[in-house]
């Protein structure tokens, strides 16, 4: 269910070794070992929805100012998007 493939070799990249994404940037394909990253855009994009849909629900259910709900949107982007881009597909590291 959470394999991706490997965009080189196209073989089903496991669940445990995209879990060494949540600490290290690269990992290596099982199959081919070329090493493996996160792609920006799914980056940027799961940022953008973590940040907005934060923010949407602290200014919807609470009296805080923009400007600390925009600080707490920043943070829980920074928090929990490393724990999304792990669930979307990768892209070939440059070496």
């Amino acid at each position: 269910m959470f394999s991706r493939n490997c965009p080189n070799c196209g073989k089903l990249v496991p669940w445990q070794k995209r879990k060494e994404l949540l600490i290290v940037d690269t990992i290596h394909c099982v199959y081919c070992t070329k090493p493996l990253c996160l792609s920006f855009k799914y980056s940027f994009i799961n940022a953008l929805i973590i940040g907005g849909a934060t923010g949407l629900f602290l200014s919807r259910y609470t009296d805080l100012s923009i400007e600390f709900i925009v600080i707490i949107a920043v943070f829980a982007g920074e928090g929990l998007q490393r724990c999304l881009d792990a669930l979307f597909p990768l892209k070939v590291a440059k070496e």
